[in-house]
């Protein structure tokens, strides 16, 4: 059972930790957290929290 846990600590972290592995600047990751509607906190997966940071650098602008 504690591979279970440490495996989902792992996988599950806070965004704020995501956005510091990953070097996300602080504009963007403040962008991707109103734009996702996430408080601070919030823990995501790794994959959906690339996801969501894509989805804002990718998005056109203005709209």
């Amino acid at each position: 059972m504690d591979k279970n846990i440490k495996k989902e600590s792992a996988t599950f972290l806070a965004v704020e930790e995501h956005a510091a592995n990953l070097q996300i600047s602080a504009p963007v990751f403040q962008a991707v957290m109103q734009a996702q509607n996430w408080a601070a906190g919030k823990k995501v997966e790794k994959t959906e929290f690339e996801k969501a940071v894509n989805a804002f650098l990718n998005a056109p602008i203005g709209g």
